[in-house]
C-alpha cells in the first residue's frame, strides 16, 4: 500500500498528530464549531487516534474523550482526560463510557481496505 507523505503528513508529523486526518477534525471545528471545553465527546472508530488527539485539546482538562475502536489504539501519549476502548461499539455498554451522555459524536470511520487493488 502506498503511504501518503504530502505536506498534510509532514505536518502532523512534525505537530505530535497521529495521523494527516486530524486536520478535517480541526477544519471542520473551526467552521462549525462543534466541540467545546468541557464537552464528553464519543470517538467512533478512533484508531489510530488523531481525532481523539485533537478534541481532547478542544475540550480541554475539563472535558471527556471516550475513544472506541475494533483496533487496538495505543494510549500512549494521549492526554488523561481520554480513555480508549478496544471494542465493537454494537456490544459495549453505555456503562463502560463513563454511563453520562455525549455533547458530541464524531466519527472519520471507514471500511478497511487495506491492501484492496
Amino acid at each position: 500500500m502506498k503511504e501518503v507523505q504530502d505536506h498534510w503528513f509532514r505536518l502532523a508529523k512534525a505537530e505530535g498528530y497521529r495521523a494527516r486526518s486530524a486536520y478535517k477534525l480541526l477544519e471542520l471545528d473551526e467552521r462549525l464549531h462543534l466541540l467545546r471545553k468541557g464537552d464528553r465527546v464519543l470517538d467512533a472508530g478512533a484508531a489510530p487516534g488523531s481525532w481523539t488527539q485533537v478534541a481532547a485539546r478542544l475540550v480541554g482538562e475539563r472535558g471527556r474523550v471516550e475513544g472506541v475502536d475494533l483496533k487496538a489504539i495505543d494510549p500512549k501519549g494521549l492526554p488523561p482526560n481520554v480513555r480508549v476502548h478496544q471494542a465493537d461499539l454494537r456490544e459495549i455498554t453505555h456503562e463502560s463510557l463513563g454511563g453520562a451522555p455525549f455533547d458530541a459524536v464524531i466519527s472519520d470511520m471507514a471500511p478497511d481496505t487495506s491492501g484492496v487493488p
